[in-house]
């Protein structure tokens, strides 16, 4: 499986935090995209700590043994994760960048080849980008909390991506001045062709939130590719 990952990010004062790795170990690819809303000083520190915290985690990873079995890795990963969100909210909160009831809005997916995990909380919207009956199709994912092993607040799903489909993680920010039939055109898969495209398309749907005043505003598309 190859990947595309492509990011928009507001040029005027942005309280969002994002974090964007892409890297491979030989034919095996290692995505990380991490989107933390934010709308005031506090929130982007907060969003700040937890995206620089969950970077030098994923840096320490041990690519070479985790490419060997994806399945199994994202699996392990995920659990991994749900422990680090529970820690980074104690830090948060001690360090008093978040309040008790007041959680940071964030979320995030990770891939290990065609195998991935989801988790989300708060305000941001995720979309599956895909095609049904030869047209773009856009979903909505994670939108309501089930009961489970999910870190506190969060919600945390396993999958395999599906050949040239992809996932759009945004602000709350992002989506607000949008309909899903302007993602669904902007963003339709088959269109995207390379990287360079699929990022004019995504800072497109930007400008056009800009344009209608939308503030502290961030995205990223993940793109699968055989």
């Amino acid at each position: 499986m190859n990947f595309t990952t492509v990011s928009y990010w507001q040029a005027a004062e942005n309280h969002s935090a994002l974090l964007l790795q892409h890297y491979c170990y030989g034919n095996i690819p290692f995505c990380f995209l991490v989107l933390c809303s934010g709308e005031n000083q506090s929130q982007g520190r907060a969003g700040a700590y937890l995206t620089g915290q969950l970077l030098g985690w994923f840096r320490r990873l041990p690519f070479r043994r985790l490419g060997r079995n994806p399945k199994r890795a994202v699996s392990v990963l995920e659990r991994e994760m749900g422990r680090n969100l529970e820690r980074l909210d104690k830090e948060l909160e001690s360090g008093g960048l978040t309040r008790s009831g007041s959680l940071l809005s964030a979320s995030g997916i990770f891939c290990v080849d065609d195998c991935f995990f989801l988790f989300s909380r708060g305000e941001q919207k995720l979309f599956l980008l895909n095609k049904a009956f030869g047209r773009g199709s856009v979903r909505r994912l994670l939108e309501a909390p089930e009961e489970g092993t999910d870190a506190p607040g969060y919600v945390m799903r396993q999958g395999t991506f599906q050949q040239d489909a992809g996932i759009l993680l945004a602000t709350d920010t992002f989506c607000r001045f949008l309909e899903d039939s302007q993602i669904r055109e902007c963003l339709y898969v088959d269109e995207l062709d390379g990287e360079a495209q699929a990022r004019r398309r995504l800072c497109e749907l930007g400008r056009r939130c800009e344009a209608m005043g939308g503030r502290d505003m961030a995205a990223g598309v993940l793109l699968s590719r055989r």
